[in-house]
């Protein structure tokens, strides 16, 4: 018989059997509680700061359009703003290249509408009750953002921007305005979201009038002020809970101000979708805890009858409270590994679908400028199609080059002139730059060649002007240079990390504050900066310092308060003989007589058209399929076909490894080349990238009958 001692021990165990798993279940509860929370408005923020980004974009947009017709109108009289159908067309034109404006439209003095890209000639209307309208009357209000209204030509939801038209003396000269439909923003904003947030989008200006919501709202409802942050704030970021005046729901709302603009952005998450994510996993855990409780107090329970099994009752016990706390732990681990394998699989297909696409585009462009050159003697049109041709090569460049990076790939270097670089960098420089910075470019005329990726090369050199901008304030004189140096030893003797030889000096100065020595000690840091919260990720110097370390060079700053900063970058010289851009109109490797019979199979239609050129060009006799299914088709009626060309993206379910793999148990001999603009294809097969040349075509085509077995070379 145990003692009474111990039998009070056991008694209070098994009472502790009971409760104890409750307290963890509710811990457990109110961890949960909090971090389904901390997760929804972090995701709230995460989903605002890219929705701000596309109106801020859209809002630049509208406000260059709006410059460009102001511009355009300058000097012309109203009678010509009225009657001229060129002046008309033209403006319709700008405005049906941007898909957020709706139309562009001229007010002038007395609020008539002398000109309006909705209808020409313009409808006998009067705008002058409109508030864009008014309030620029009123005084010059820069870019106005209009209430939303139904439009009284286009009868549908809209919201007006305006300026005002330029006059010699700054008197009122009438109204240049444009309307953006509340579909183009609410079309964005349904796909802006997760569905399980039951979530809402909406567009608001700094005095609570919705301009476009999604879910839509009614036309002139409005936000109350205290879901936005004040515009004296310094915080453009501002988080709360509140019930919606358009859905009546409770919602946790995260708003954003929308740039230098009087308009804020928000994305809110029903609460009631953050609750039911919690009581998911709390229902879990507390039918594990229930079943515990029940089980631990049954062990309890037989303890105090059998105080002989007391230590084995206790073992089981810690047994059954660890397994507990390990299954609660494993099923966090699991949800966090799931939600981070959505994200990176929701990237990896944007990344692969938008480089298909945009090399496609890459390839016909390239293609049909090869085919053009080959067909036309003038040479004046060969050096524009030449200059052409480059320009396609470095979209292509970019584009593999962002994929290279994205899976940490080295990047590729080349022995580049770094005088023509900055030769042809001096046109985007000055876009970069405004009209108030004074460009300066001195560069050594003999300067030697170095061995560098031209792509980071062009990113650097960006990310270093527009720092010098921004430090400038916009106007001042930045100096670019360029000189070769020979530096000895003697003379990096503080300087351990840079051999002495031969260097080529890139230098980028500004004539802006400088920095402070504390600041410049840090700015190669990753994620540190001076800029406002949103203005910059603090990454730009920090990838300069990188490329530059990777080249095998080094980077230095020179700033004093007051008189401005430089930066020089020190590549090493390369002795290297320059390689020059392949010739497309050399020879090709083989230009076949029509006795080798190619099938090509290609859904996209520009590609399949240009492919077709550049196989008939080559002499190959030309066999063509839109799919997997086509082609399967052509290849079971018996026609003698050498070659199958297949791109690896098909519909209809097949794609091209799976159309090659039927094809061989077809046609045993049957050789294949796979062409696709992804980087991450591996099959069996010879691959050929996206965007290729004729020239590359005939190489590859070449090669393929040359080695004569399929196997013999694998694909990437």
């Amino acid at each position: 018989m145990p003692s009474n001692g111990r039998l009070t021990i056991l008694k209070a165990f098994s009472v502790g059997a009971i409760v104890a798993p409750i307290f963890v279940f509710i811990a457990h509860g109110w961890l949960s509680y909090q971090t389904a929370f901390s997760s929804a408005e972090t995701r709230a923020r995460q989903l605002t700061r890219v929705l701000e980004e596309h109106a801020q974009k859209a809002f630049e947009t509208i406000e260059l359009a709006l410059q460009q017709v102001d511009e355009r109108l300058k000097g012309a009289d109203w009678e010509t703003i009225r009657t001229s159908r060129p002046l008309w067309e033209e403006l319709r034109t700008l405005q049906s290249g941007f898909a957020q404006i709706g139309s562009i439209f001229v007010v002038d003095r007395e609020g008539k509408v002398p000109l309006t890209t909705r209808a020409y000639p313009a409808p006998t209307t009067s705008f002058s009750d409109r508030d864009y309208y008014a309030e620029q009357r009123e005084q010059n209000r820069g870019l106005y953002l209009g209430r939303p209204y139904i439009g009284r030509i286009s009868q549908v939801p809209i919201f007006n921007f305006s300026i005002r038209r330029n006059s010699i003396d700054d008197s009122f000269n009438g109204v240049i305005g444009s309307s953006a439909f509340v579909d183009y923003f609410q079309n964005f904003y349904s796909t802006a979201g997760l569905g399980e947030d039951n979530f809402a989008v909406a567009l608001v200006r700094d005095d609570g009038y919705i301009l476009a919501r999604y879910p839509a709202a009614q036309v002139g409802a409005t936000l109350p002020s205290e879901l936005t942050p004040s515009p004296s704030s310094p915080e453009r970021m501002h988080i709360g809970y509140a019930t919606s005046p358009v859905d009546g729901l409770q919602r946790l709302y995260a708003t954003y101000r929308v740039g230098k603009f009087p308009a804020y952005i928000g994305y809110s998450i029903d609460t009631r979708s953050i609750w039911t994510r919690w009581l998911k996993d709390v229902v879990g855990s507390g039918v594990l805890a229930l079943a515990a409780s029940f089980v631990l107090f049954l062990l309890s329970f037989v303890a105090l009858r059998h105080a002989r099994a007391e230590h084995s009752v206790v073992s089981q016990l810690r047994e059954s409270t660890t397994t507990l706390m390990s299954e609660i732990q494993r099923r966090q681990e699991a949800e966090a590994s799931l939600m981070q394998a959505q994200r990176l699989d929701a990237v990896g297909r944007l990344t692969g679908g938008i480089a298909h696409d945009f090399n496609n585009l890459l390839m016909i462009i390239k293609g049909n400028l090869t085919l053009a050159k080959k067909r036309i003697d003038s040479p004046v049109a060969i050096k524009q199609l030449t200059s052409a041709e480059q320009a396609a090569d470095r979209g292509a460049d970019l584009t593999r080059q962002m994929l290279a990076f994205s899976r940490g790939q080295v990047l590729q270097q080349t022995v580049l002139d770094l005088k023509a670089v900055l030769s042809k960098a001096r046109s985007w420089i000055s876009v970069a730059t405004t009209e108030s910075v004074e460009l300066e470019m001195d560069v050594e005329p003999e300067l030697w060649n170095v061995r560098v990726d031209a792509s980071e090369l062009e990113a650097a050199l960006l990310n270093l002007v527009v720092n010098a901008r921004d430090a400038m304030g916009g106007q001042g004189k930045l100096s670019i240079r360029a000189r070769n140096v020979t530096l000895a030893s003697v003379s990096l003797a503080q300087d351990p990390g840079l051999p002495a030889g031969d260097y080529v000096e890139l230098s980028i100065a500004d004539t802006g504050p400088g920095m402070p020595p504390e600041v410049a000690s840090r700015v190669f840091e990753p994620f540190f900066t001076t800029k406002e919260v949103g203005k910059g990720s603090g990454l730009g110097l920090s990838r300069v310092h990188g490329f530059v370390r990777q080249s095998g060079g080094e980077i230095r700053i020179d700033t004093q308060e007051g008189v401005g900063t430089t930066f020089r970058l020190y590549l090493p010289r390369c002795t290297d003989q320059l390689i020059a851009r392949p010739d497309y109109a050399a020879p090709l490797a083989r230009l076949d007589t029509g006795r080798t019979t190619v099938l090509l199979v290609e859904d996209d239609a520009g590609v399949r058209k240009l492919s077709s050129m550049m196989l008939e060009e080559l002499g190959y006799t030309l066999l063509l399929a839109r799919n997997g299914v086509e082609a399967l088709a052509l290849l079971s009626t018996g026609e003698p076909i050498d070659i199958l060309v297949t791109d690896f993206q098909l519909p209809k379910g097949m794609n091209g490894a799976a159309l090659a793999s039927r094809a061989s148990a077809l046609k045993p001999m049957l050789k294949v080349l796979v062409c696709t603009a992804s980087l991450e294809v591996v099959v069996e097969w010879p691959v050929l990238l996206k965007p290729f040349t004729i020239q590359q075509l005939a190489t590859a085509l070449d090669q393929l009958l040359t080695v004569g077995d399929r196997g013999s070379e694998p694909g990437r």
